[in-house]
Parts: C-alpha cells; structure tokens; sequence
C-alpha cells in the first residue's frame, strides 16, 4: 500500500542513535566517489569540508537537502544522498574517536564490494585506536623534503595489522582514505570546538531532509517518480512496467493478454487473500515473482553460467537479500528475454490463472499432498508472507518442488492429478537422497528435473498412454544429471513392483515413513528383494508381498526410534551396544578413526546414511541390522526390551567392545559429541569432537574411572587432554593413573608403579585406602 510522502528534518546522529538504523549502501549503487584524485573532484572535495566546517563553528543549522532511501527493518538504504552520508560517517568517526565517542553506535556498510564491507567494519571496530590524541598528533619524516610532517590518517590506517594493501583497488576504500586526509587536513586544528557542536543534538549544525519511502524498494534509476497524487511509486510498479515494456518488445503477439493477466485475471485470484485493509495485491505478485525469477532465470541463461555469488541472491541464501528491481536482476546476470519471459509467464499462469491455480482446491481432486503440499506452500510464501522454512527462506527442495509441479502441469497437465501425485513422489524421494547443499547444487537439480521431463515427454510421444510409474518401471538406463544415480535405481526397483497393488501399498507404506522419506533401499534388501549394493540386476524369483510386510512390521518401529534424537534407544546408544554385539559395523574414517553413527538426522553419520543401499554400500552394517531383525529375541514392538536382550548375549567379543555393550558403555559414549573413536594401535580413544587435537579420552581409564565411581565409592577426577603428548589420567586419594599399550603406571608424586591388569590397580587403589 503506498504512503504519502513524510519529510523529517535529521542529524547525521539521529540515524543512529534515536533511530537505531544502520546505514547500508546496496551492491547496486555506484562506489564512493568524493574521494576521487581528479582536479575537479579534489576542488568539490576541499569545498565540501570547507563548507561543512563552517556550518560546524558557526553556530547555526544549514540543511544538505534531500536524502531518499527506504527502511527494511533496522537498515536504512539510501536511494539518492550515498556521497553525502559517508563523507558525514567519516567525519563523525573522525571527531568523535579523537574525542573519546565510542563509533560502534555508527554502523555503515557497503554492499558495492566485499573490500569496500570489510574496510568499512575494520575501520568503524578500530576508530578510537587509529585516530587517538596521540595518533592523530604524531609526526613523520617526509621521503621527498626530509622535514618532519604531521602524519595523515590514510598512513596511520595502512600501518595497521587489520589493514590490506590490496584494498588499494577498490575504489571506496581509496576514496575513503583520501577524504579522511582531507577532514582531517581542515579540522585537527578544530576537534574540541568541532566535536562539541557537531555532536550536541540541541545546535544540529547539519541537517537533511529525511525521506523513508517505506513501499519503495527500487533503485533502478536513483530518482523517485511521483504521481499526480503525490505518492511514491512501489517497486513492484516501476518492476511491472518494465516487465510489461519486456514483454511488448520480445514477446508481442502475447502482448494484450498478459495485460489482462497481470491486471485483471490474476489480479481477481489473489484478491479476496490480501490482508484486511490492503488496497491492492501487488505483493502477492512480488513475492512470487522473487521465486519464479530464481528458479527460472537461470535456466533461461543462454549464456555461461551465473557466479555462486548471484545464484546465492537470487535464492536468498547465506543472508543475501533480494532487492525487487528490474536492473538488479540484470546485474545479477538475469536477462530478460523471450526465454525467460516465456518461462515466468507459464508458472504464473499454472499459478494463478483460475482454471489451474491450486487455490481452487477443486482444481486439486485427486492430488496426493503428501509428497508436496502445493496449496500449504503458496499461502505461506505469497499469501501470509511467511516462509516454508524456519531459518528465514524457502529451502532448496521446496523451491525446487514448487518449479516441478509447475513444469509437470505445464506439460502433462492432461494426465489429471493421480499422475501428477506420482510425478511429486519420484521428484521428493530424488530430492530427499540427494542434498541441496548450496545454490550451484540448486541450478543442477533444476536442470535435472527438466530432463526428467523431456524424457517423460519423449517416451509418451512414442507409447501413447504411457504413466509416470511405467515410465520409470523401463527407464533403468536412465542416467538423472544431478540425483544421485542409486536412488533412481531404487525408484526403477520400486516402479516394477508397484504394478501389483499389493506391492504398491507396502511401498507407499514405507516411503511415508519419517525417518525414510522415501529412501526404502534397506527395506528391500532386509527382506530379501534387493541385494547389498548397486547396480541392481532385473527382479528374478522376488519374495512375496506378505514377506516384505513381516518385515516391515519390524523394521519400521525400529527406524522411529533410532531416527529420534531424543529417544531412549538413541540416548542410551542401545543401537550401537546391538549392533557391536553382532560385528564392528563401524567404517574406517580417516586418521584411524571410526564413528557410531548415532546422529539422527546427520548427513554423513546417521544411521539412515550407514544402511544406504549404494554401490560402495557398507556390508559389515547391513548385515548387522540384518542380524538384529532377525534374532530370535527381536520384537518390533518392543524394541528397548530386544534390544537389551541381544545386548546381553555380547559374549565372544573383543574387551573393548565388552566395555561399550556393559554396564557404563553409555557413560562412555556420551564423551563423544559426535560419536567419533579412534584406535591407535592397542589403545582407544574417544573424541569429544571429531579430531585429536580436541579433548578426547581414554577408553580403559575410562571405565576404571567408571567401576571406581560407582562401584568402590569412590571420588575420582578424570583429567581429558587435547595434546598427542599427553596421556588421560585418573586423579584418585592422591595417586595419578594413566594407561598406555596395555600397561597401568599409578604415579604417587615422583614415585610410579607398573601393573599390567586393571584389577590390579584397583586392588592398590582399595588396599590403600584401607590403609589410611
């Protein structure tokens, strides 16, 4: 909704502490240019501090005209007035770390570079060091005359340890240097009667004119359209019309109908969803195009690929905001050509045109939201303007779900919902095994899906009536770019069995099932339908369906516990003790390390991650589990009390894993936060982190400590060390106890004793307490 214009005279100080606003110069705008060596620059520059010096000292209040901008949150982003606000930042910071003012206050940052972000940050944290009374008074020997001269703050700055040479390039920070000399040229003279005035907020010697456009977010052209009402245009407005010039220069023949689209049809879906009071449902459409654009303008891209940096903005990821502008776009690499146009017109349509749109749920019947919820997602990204994910964006696989479905109904829309649930369930079970880590992952899983697609589209041309589950039953060879190529194997597996009704139920069974999601490998394998390892040959003499639901019946209560990181089964590591009672299931890593893999939810050490079904598939862990599932004393559902059971057998197994399935194994792992152990040589090591330079245990003195404890009631200390030097020690009733390649010392200050068993060195430990 637009505001009228609201003019507010301002100090530089007001910004920031009445306000508490930030200063952000957006990437977008151009570097810091008062600071520039040319004639002209230098004389603009001289008169310029001249100037402000005089407003200072005497006495009165002088306006700098106009500063536009608008406010996001505690940022304020200057449209018009960026020169003037820095040279004020660095006066500011100038006289007041002279005089003892803590800058901190005065946050001002550009986005233009990196060099220019850092520069800013350093400078503002190291102010009051840099430009001290004694500092600032200092003198140096001039290279060129010989004679002393007063040294000049870009020097003392560049003899800082903060300070980059190469910081040089960057025209900002150069220029930054150059009217900090300048300042300070025209005012060390005048800090004390300077500094007074200019920060007592009764006398405001410099003033502007504060301009917070609060719906205007476009800095296309750095100048502000006004209608004949007065009122600031919205970025969506100065966005629109542009789009609307793209479309009428590449795409013309589509000309008026996009028109009535934009105006009238999509406008009437959107309407009766806006906030009570809104006037109009640009934001709607804002929103969505935020989406559209990230997913679409790559893909449009004829040209080289676009850096990580402008995928991260365009995907709102690692804290990159998106300002809604037509040339931001551009700058970030989008170009907005027939393609593109083509592209974001399509989802908009599937979007909001009334005969296809999600928000008619009867447009819907017969589509499955268990695989994407398309309905969920539109109201709480565009309509609530709230975001899927909690951490402050749409995640990866939610954007890229939302550009599958539109895709899908773009180009196979006639195959009705039922095809369209199945089409989601492939694209949520690849997504899920895949791992969206960043937004080059992003671009590839996009591609990905669309040759997915044209795939589908190919082979429907041929078969006529060909579905999506048929589809993939004979796609085998199929090679997905992106996704990985097992679970399309799995996917192939399932398609075949999924023709019988019976089979189709179990695995849709097993797909929903949380801890899965739809990665049902070590279902298959369990029950003996696939093997141990990619690739998986033709289905030959399968089990029966009613084989696989035993099976299921067992696993599934199992998989619930230990996917849970607050479960009993995951808390008191009764996986681990089970699954060491059968084997050491537990890969090498490196530098002789291993892990537990009792980290629900861990891309890389969960349980779901070991039971992968792959082609380098981790045989000693499967068949553990197999051997846990199938042992008499398994119970699916009463997995604690199986478990315990099969722990209790844990006979002919090495000491340390006796010590690890006994009584305090539990103690023992919760040492390890992240669930690695290392073995060096005979002696074992439990990691507090992951790496041996942290602090880490000792798995005999460990339990020594333990049995001391809560068996002899005892008071031990048990001193951890991060050092490959030194040894973990037990500090008992005066004694010291390490062990080390299977021998005990018990130090008594200089005095050591050598055993050779632990109970041993319980039986000292005792007898001397008796002693005393």
């Amino acid at each position: 909704m637009n505001d009228k214009i609201d003019v507010k005279e301002m100090s530089f100080l007001d910004i920031f502490l009445k306000n508490k606003y930030e200063i952000v110069i957006p990437s977008i705008q151009r570097d810091y240019v008062q600071g520039r060596t040319t004639d002209k620059a230098k004389k603009i520059r001289k008169d310029f501090i001249s100037e402000l010096k005089s407003y200072i000292l005497n006495g009165g209040s002088h306006s700098l005209d106009f500063i536009y901008g608008y406010i996001d949150n505690t940022r304020f982003i200057p449209l018009d007035g960026q020169q003037r606000l820095t040279t004020l930042w660095l006066l500011h910071i100038y006289l007041g770390s002279i005089k003892g003012e803590k800058s901190t206050s005065f946050v001002l940052s550009y986005e233009t570079r990196d060099s220019s972000t850092r520069f800013c940050k350093e400078l503002l944290v190291n102010c009051d060091k840099v430009f001290s009374v004694e500092n600032i008074k200092k003198e140096i020997k001039d290279k060129n005359s010989g004679k002393k001269r007063k040294i000049k703050p870009s020097e003392l700055i560049m003899n800082e340890a903060w300070w980059f040479y190469s910081w040089l390039a960057d025209p900002t920070v150069k220029g930054m240097l150059t009217m900090l000399d300048e300042i300070d040229s025209q005012f060390h003279d005048v800090v004390h009667e300077a500094y007074t005035n200019l920060f007592d907020n009764k006398i405001r010697p410099i003033v502007f004119e504060f301009l917070p456009l609060k719906e205007f977010h476009d800095i296309d052209d750095l100048y502000i359209k006004m209608n004949a009402r007065g009122l600031p245009l919205t970025s969506f407005e100065i966005f629109k019309s542009k789009f609307i010039e793209d479309v009428e220069q590449y795409l013309p023949a589509i000309e008026k109908e996009f028109k009535a689209d934009i105006d009238v049809n999509w406008s009437d879906t959107l309407w009766s969803h806006r906030d009570r009071g809104d006037k109009n449902i640009d934001h709607f459409l804002e929103r969505a195009l935020k989406v559209l654009l990230a997913n679409e303008g790559p893909l449009a891209r004829r040209e080289s690929s676009l850096k990580p940096e402008d995928l991260d903005y365009l995907f709102e990821a690692n804290n990159k905001i998106i300002t809604f502008a037509h040339n931001w776009y551009e700058k970030r690499g989008l170009v907005f050509n027939s393609s593109l146009l083509k592209r974001l017109i399509a989802d908009l349509k599937i979007l909001l045109d009334s005969a296809h749109t999600a928000l008619e749920h009867s447009n819907l019947f017969g589509y499955q939201t268990d695989w994407f919820d398309v309905v969920k997602a539109i109201e709480r990204w565009i309509f609530q303007g709230k975001n899927v994910s909690d951490d402050g964006n749409l995640t990866y696989n939610t954007r890229l779900k939302i550009h599958a479905y539109l895709h899908f109904l773009q180009d196979c829309g006639d195959l009705g919902m039922s095809e369209l649930s199945e089409w989601m369930r492939l694209i949520y079970n690849l997504s899920e095994a895949a791992g969206l880590d960043n937004s080059e992952d992003m671009v590839k899983a996009l591609k990905s899906v669309e040759k997915l697609l044209d795939n589908f589209n190919t082979k429907r041309k041929i078969s006529n009536g060909l579905i999506i589950n048929e589809w993939i039953a004979i796609s085998k060879d199929l090679k997905p770019d992106f996704f990985p190529a097992y679970q399309w194997e799995e996917e192939v597996i399932k398609a075949q069995l999924r023709r019988q009704s019976n089979w189709k139920n179990l695995i849709d069974h097993a797909e929903h099932h949380p801890y899965l999601n739809g990665q049902i490998g070590i279902t298959l394998y369990l029950s003996g339908v696939l093997p141990n390892k990619t690739p998986f040959q033709p289905l030959e003499n399968i089990p029966s369906a009613d084989i696989y639901k035993k099976s299921l019946d067992k696993v599934l209560p199992l998989f619930s516990q230990i996917g849970q990181a607050d479960s009993k089964i995951t808390k008191e590591f009764l996986m681990v003790k089970a699954m060491l009672s059968k084997d050491d299931y537990m890969p090498w890593l490196s530098s002789y390390r291993k892990n537990f893999y009792n980290r629900p939810g861990h891309r890389d050490y969960s349980w779901k991650r070991l039971f992968r079904i792959d082609d380098n598939s981790n045989i000693i862990s499967l068949n553990c589990l197999k051997a846990i599932i199938d042992d008499s004393d398994f119970d699916g559902n009463q997995i604690e009390e199986s478990l315990n059971k099969i722990i209790s057998k844990c006979n002919d197994r090495p000491l340390w894993v006796k010590i690890l399935t006994g009584k305090f194994g539990t103690n023992i792992m919760s040492h390890a936060k992240q669930g690695f152990i290392a073995f060096d040589n005979n002696n074992i090591l439990i990691y507090h982190q992951s790496q041996r330079n942290h602090y880490h245990s000792e798995l005999m003195t460990c339990i020594l400590y333990e049995e001391l404890k809560h068996i002899y009631q005892m008071k031990p200390e048990y001193i951890s060390v991060k050092s490959q030097e030194d040894d973990c020690r037990i500090n008992v009733n005066g004694y010291s106890i390490c062990h080390w390649n299977g021998k005990w010392t018990v130090w008594e200050g200089y005095n050591e004793k050598k055993y050779d068993k632990k109970d041993d060195v319980i039986k000292f430990l005792t007898d001397s307490a008796k002693e005393k």
